[in-house]
C-alpha cells in the first residue's frame, strides 16, 4: 500500500487511495469487487465525487450510462444522468476559477478595501473542485451586501431603492390602527406564466412529465382560480389549488409534438394584508398529538431539527417560555446575526446540505435560508413552524420569494418575514425609528403583495417524481423530467419559463 505522496506509474495517488482501472483507464478507488461494467463505473465515480473530483467523476457516469443504455437498463441510465446533472449544477454555480480575476473585480467595486479584508470576505465564495478554488457566481455581489453603503448607492443607480422605499413606505401606513381581523385590505391579483420551448430543443422522442407552479388556498390567499390551461390536452387530471402545493400536472408526448412547446397558464387570486395582534397570555396549549404539531416541528430535508440547533434555540430564548415571546426573540436573533448573502441553492440541493444548517454554521443567506434557520430554531423548541412562498410582488416587478410562518393555538398561522425586515438596513436610509418600525412590522404582518405557491419548502411533487428534478424543495419554475435526453431538462425548463403577476 502506497503512503504520503507515493504514486504508480500511472500517477494515481496512493494517499487518496487511488488505483489504476484498466477498463475505465482512470485513477480510481478500489471497489469491493471489480472495476468492470456499469455498476462498477457507477461507484467508481461516485467515489469521486465525493472526493470532488468532479471531471473525472462526470466522465464516469457517462460511461456508466452508456453501458447501462447498451443493456437496456434505464434505470441505471437514468441514475447515471442525474448524476451527471447534479456535477454539472454545482459547477454551473461556482464557474469562476481565475482567482485574480475575481478579485480585480472586487477590487474595482471596492477601492477603499484592502487585500487582506477582500480575502476575508471572499472566504466563504468558493469551494474546492478538481483541487482548484471555483468561485461562486455571486461572489461579488454577496461582498456587496457585506458594505452596506456600497449596496445602497448601486440601488439608488439602478432606481431598486425607490421601489424599496415605496414599499416600506406602504407597510408603515399600514402597520397603524388595530383591525379586528388578522386578514384585510384584500387585493386581486391576475397571473399568466409561461413555458416556451422551440422543438429544436427537445428530442424528437420520449414523455417530458411538467409540473406547472399554481397558488393554493389559504387564508390569506383566497379565491383561487385557474382560469385556463392551454393546451388543455397536455393536461393530467385537475389542477390542485387546494393542498401544501398548487400544481397542474403536464405531459407531452415528444413524438407528437409538431411544432414549438408553448404552455399558458392564467389564474387569478385575492391577496389580504395580514396584522396580528397576540396577547401572549392567551396563547393556548399545543395539541402535540396532533397532525399539524408533529409535521411542523420535526425535520425534513431543508429545516434540520438537530441537537445544535436546540442548543443555540435555549441560549437565545433563555426562561422564556411562552411560544409567542420565544418566537419573537428568534426572529430578532436571526435578524441580527444572520447577513443577507445569496445562497448557492442549487449545490447544498445536489450535495444534501440543510438550508438551516448553512445559516446556521455560516451566519449567511438570503430570504428562503434564513426562513428556513427561523422554521428550524421554532421548531427545535417545539413550536410549530414552516418557510412558505412563491413570489412578490412591489413596483411592478414579480420576483422569487420566501418567508416563514409558526403556529400558534387560538391565532393560527403568525408570518415572519426576517429578510424584509433586514432589508430595511441596505435598502434605502431611514430614521431609526421607521427602521426599528419596519423591522417590529414583518414580525406577525404581512403586506399585501405576496404570491403563495407552497406552504412549506419540501413538499413533494403529486404524481411524485420518478428521478431527481432540478431544485425540488421549491416550484417557483416547472419541475420537468425526461428521460430521452442528455441535456439537463430541468435547467432548460426553468430557463424557459416566465411568471408574471399584477393587480386587477
Amino acid at each position: 500500500m502506497m503512503t504520503g505522496n507515493d504514486t504508480d506509474e500511472h500517477g494515481c495517488i496512493g494517499s487518496a487511495g487511488y488505483v489504476w482501472c484498466e477498463y475505465s483507464q482512470q485513477c480510481i478507488r478500489p471497489w469491493e469487487e471489480n472495476c468492470t461494467g456499469p455498476d462498477g463505473l457507477f461507484a467508481q465515480a461516485d467515489a469521486l465525487a465525493a472526493d470532488y473530483s468532479y471531471t473525472a467523476a462526470y466522465g464516469l457516469y457517462g460511461q456508466a450510462r452508456a453501458e447501462y443504455l447498451s443493456e437496456g437498463n434505464a434505470a441505471g441510465a437514468g441514475r447515471s444522468l442525474d448524476r451527471m446533472n447534479s456535477l454539472n449544477r454545482i459547477m454551473m454555480e461556482f464557474p469562476y476559477t481565475n482567482e485574480s480575476e475575481v478579485y480585480r473585480q472586487v477590487s474595482e467595486a471596492l477601492p477603499n478595501a484592502s487585500q487582506e479584508q477582500i480575502r476575508a470576505w471572499l472566504s466563504t465564495q468558493y469551494m474546492v473542485i478538481d483541487g482548484t478554488p471555483h468561485y461562486f457566481y455571486s461572489a461579488g455581489d454577496n461582498v456587496m451586501f457585506s458594505n452596506p453603503q456600497i449596496k445602497r448607492q448601486m440601488l439608488r443607480e439602478s432606481n431598486r431603492s425607490n421601489v424599496m422605499a415605496e414599499l416600506f413606505g406602504s407597510v408603515l401606513r399600514s402597520a397603524e390602527g388595530a383591525r379586528p381581523t388578522p386578514y384585510s385590505n384584500p387585493v386581486n391579483y391576475s397571473g399568466v406564466e409561461n413555458l416556451y420551448m422551440p422543438r429544436s430543443e427537445l428530442p424528437a422522442t420520449g414523455l417530458l412529465r411538467l409540473w406547472m407552479p399554481l397558488p393554493i388556498e389559504m387564508d390569506s390567499q383566497r379565491d383561487v382560480r385557474v382560469v385556463s390551461i392551454s393546451p388543455e390536452g397536455y393536461l393530467v387530471g385537475a389542477p390542485t389549488t387546494d393542498g401544501d402545493i398548487g400544481l397542474a400536472y403536464m405531459e407531452v408526448p415528444l413524438e407528437n409534438l409538431g411544432g414549438d412547446l408553448n404552455i399558458t397558464v392564467v389564474f387569478t387570486f385575492t391577496s389580504y394584508e395580514q396584522h396580528f395582534e397576540i396577547s401572549p397570555e392567551n396563547v393556548g396549549e399545543y395539541d402535540t398529538e396532533s397532525a399539524l404539531y408533529q409535521k411542523y416541528t420535526g425535520s425534513s430535508n431543508n429545516i434540520a431539527v438537530t441537537p445544535e440547533v436546540r442548543e443555540l434555540a435555549l441560549s437565545v430564548v433563555g426562561n422564556e417560555t411562552n411560544p409567542y415571546l420565544q418566537a419573537e426573540k428568534l426572529y430578532w436573533f436571526v435578524i441580527n446575526t444572520t447577513e443577507y448573502h445569496y445562497a448557492p441553492h442549487i449545490t447544498l440541493s445536489e450535495l444534501g446540505i440543510p438550508e438551516s444548517e448553512y445559516a446556521r454554521v455560516n451566519h449567511i443567506g438570503d430570504c428562503g435560508t434564513q426562513s428556513m434557520y427561523f422554521a428550524a430554531l421554532a421548531r427545535s423548541l417545539g413550536i410549530p413552524a414552516r418557510a412558505s412562498g412563491g413570489y412578490q410582488m412591489f413596483g411592478g416587478g414579480t420576483g422569487t420569494h420566501f418567508w416563514a410562518q409558526f403556529y400558534l393555538p387560538n391565532y393560527g398561522w403568525v408570518p415572519v418575514d426576517v429578510t424584509a425586515a433586514e432589508a430595511a438596513d441596505w435598502v434605502y436610509e431611514p430614521s431609526d425609528a421607521d427602521n426599528g418600525a419596519v423591522k417590529e412590522f414583518f414580525f406577525g404582518n404581512m403586506d399585501v403583495t405576496r404570491f403563495v405557491i407552497q406552504d412549506d419548502v419540501d413538499v413533494p411533487l403529486v404524481p411524485p417524481a420518478q428521478g431527481k428534478i432540478f431544485f425540488p424543495m421549491v416550484m417557483q419554475s416547472p419541475g420537468a423530467e425526461l428521460d430521452t435526453d442528455d441535456d439537463d431538462i430541468g435547467l432548460v425548463v426553468a430557463g424557459s419559463f416566465t411568471m408574471k403577476v399584477s393587480p386587477e
